[in-house]
């Protein structure tokens, strides 16, 4: 608590759209500095950008591989099961997790949920199109899941991040300490729920 409540390590916190993307692009993130644009989904006109049958899959059920399972069923954006992603679990009272590898997104699923009956958590992470198509605005070859992003919004002055994956986790689990894969700065979004991040 006393790291978490230290003032000096505090997230910059701002409440206009225009001073989150001038941080963005021009601040110095050589410190682990984090900015958070309060509402920020909603002020940057994102809300509408994520497949809707993946929003309405979350809402319905609080178990990330159900989510999947359903935007999959529901063909989330037209894909069908051109999903890919990250399906990890963590075995009951276990600290390290595992991964379910090989096989179609839609498989790797199914064999976690076996997982989840024994007491299981899971997280599904980098959610994305299993295949590289052209982006609706750019026409750059990206597997995004969403239609629009933070890039789009600072007017292409953005190097080119990972477009639109998207985590899908139950209470309590995520990504132990690690480097980003954009491991110079990055831009993260929530849709809905809560998430902790903390740097170093």
């Amino acid at each position: 608590m006393e790291v978490l409540e230290d003032p000096k390590k505090q997230p910059l916190l701002v409440e206009d759209a225009a001073e989150f993307l001038s941080f963005v692009c021009y601040g110095d993130h050589s410190q682990a500095q984090m900015c958070v644009l309060r509402d920020g989904v909603r002020r940057l006109g994102l809300e509408d950008n994520v497949p809707p049958a993946l929003l309405a899959a979350c809402r319905q059920t609080r178990c990330p591989v159900e989510c999947a399972l359903r935007a999959i069923d529901q063909e989330a954006g037209g894909s069908g099961d051109g999903l890919d992603g990250d399906v990890f679990y963590w075995a009951a009272g276990a600290c390290t997790r595992r991964e379910s590898k090989h096989g179609s997104l839609q498989s790797r699923l199914e064999r976690c949920r076996a997982e989840l009956a024994t007491g299981a958590q899971a997280y599904v992470a980098e959610l994305s199109r299993e295949r590289k198509t052209p982006h609706v605005l750019t026409g750059e070859r990206c597997r995004p899941l969403t239609s629009r992003d933070v890039r789009d919004c600072a007017g292409g002055q953005l190097p080119m991040w990972d477009r639109g994956h998207c985590f899908v986790g139950a209470e309590g689990v995520g990504s132990c300490m690690h480097v980003d894969q954009a491991w110079w700065s990055n831009v993260g979004k929530n849709f809905l729920g809560h998430k902790l991040v903390a740097l170093w």
